[in-house]
């Protein structure tokens, strides 16, 4: 029994690994400059593209399509494993590179909004604004990525947190420094 498991489990690997068609580390220059380190390695197969931070700390990245595509960023804990986009078929086609994200700011917001509703972000300054807020992406039950583009690196702005645009969470303002990733636990 244990060595039809042991079987089982080897094939699946090999499956997987001759699936996911485009992989490596990163570990590349992207068009920022910045070095994307090596313990940040994808894999791209027909439907999903998957990275893996090896890395000691949380990362912060974007995919880039062939197409010249750019998606938002993208926050995976230090050895975390996610799909972080989509595949060869998808609406972009094949990755071209992984791209860290500098100079942008990520809000991951620790709350489970419940099944059908989403989480938005309002703030003080542009893109953020008190009178629409903007999409956050969900990444797991009790995780919410706000990629907040264009603050400057160092500029302080205040924020809120709202489920579905229309509650509010309690209590004051959130603050954030332009170009670093913040950690939230909103109260609703």
């Amino acid at each position: 029994m244990t060595s039809r498991f042991t079987m089982m489990l080897a094939c699946v690997g090999v499956a997987f690994t001759a699936l996911l068609g485009v992989a490596g580390p990163a570990g590349a220059r992207s068009d920022s400059g910045a070095v994307v380190p090596a313990c940040l390695s994808y894999g791209q197969d027909w439907r999903y593209t998957m990275a893996t931070n090896g890395c000691a700390d949380g990362l912060a990245f974007r995919l880039v399509y062939q197409d010249g595509h750019r998606g938002s960023c993208v926050f995976l804990a230090a050895g975390q494993t996610a799909t972080v986009g989509s595949g060869h078929i998808g609406p972009h086609g094949s990755l071209d590179r992984l791209e860290m994200c500098v100079g942008d700011s990520i809000v991951l917001v620790h709350h489970d909004a419940g099944f059908g509703n989403t989480i938005t972000i309002r703030g003080d300054i542009p893109p953020l604004s008190w009178s629409v807020g903007r999409e956050c992406v969900n990444r797991a039950a009790d995780l919410w990525e706000c990629a907040v583009v264009g603050i400057p690196k160092g500029q302080r702005f205040e924020y809120k947190i709202l489920i579905n645009d229309r509650v509010w969470s309690t209590g004051a303002n959130h603050t954030g420094t332009g170009g670093r990733t913040h950690h939230v636990r909103p109260a609703f």
